[in-house]
């Protein structure tokens, strides 16, 4: 005996984001049809930029924190022998 979830195609929630912005893409790819456009590989090469671009900013945001974090170590402790200095 099947079990029922076997006999049913699985959907997955990315599935179900492409049919909420758009039924007819979301049909299209589920019976195999490939995209045909002019501006796809424009498209892509136009996210590839922007994914490289949040990944670089990701990684100044991380540093910035670190600097940040540096700083402020280096100002207490050049508190801490200002005023350890004066007792």
């Amino acid at each position: 005996m099947q079990r029922q979830s076997q006999r049913q195609p699985v959907i997955t929630a990315a599935e179900i984001g492409e049919f909420v912005y758009c039924a007819k893409a979301w049909q299209l790819k589920r019976d195999g049809a490939e995209a045909d456009s002019p501006a796809l590989a424009e498209g892509i090469a136009f996210q590839t930029k922007h994914g490289a671009g949040v990944a670089q900013a990701a990684r100044l945001q991380r540093a910035a924190s670190l600097l940040f974090a540096l700083a402020v170590l280096a100002g207490l402790l050049l508190l801490w022998f200002v005023i350890g200095g004066k007792k």
